[in-house]
């Protein structure tokens, strides 16, 4: 997939929003809150705005970023460890 083909996927226009979309868990706390809340907690990296499945895109693109690498893959293996615990 060409960056171009990515940056269509990811518009910013279409895809982000400042306002929660009302999602609860099923023991009923809200599961989801405003773009600005994620931004404040630095859960945001600036290179990869719309989240971990950009960063996923551009990582089996091939681009590199040493320290988001190991944050995003160090979640993901924390994720998928979770039942073997």
């Amino acid at each position: 997939m060409s960056n171009k083909k990515l940056d269509k996927l990811f518009n910013s226009e279409i895809r982000l929003t400042e306002y929660p979309i009302e999602a609860k868990v099923k023991i009923g706390i809200s599961a989801s809150g405003p773009l600005s809340q994620w931004q404040a907690k630095g859960w945001i990296h600036p290179a990869d705005p719309r989240g971990w499945f950009q960063w996923y895109c551009h990582y089996y693109l091939g681009r590199r970023l040493e320290q988001e690498d190991q944050r995003q893959i160090k979640r993901w293996t924390a994720l998928v460890n979770i039942g073997r615990l």
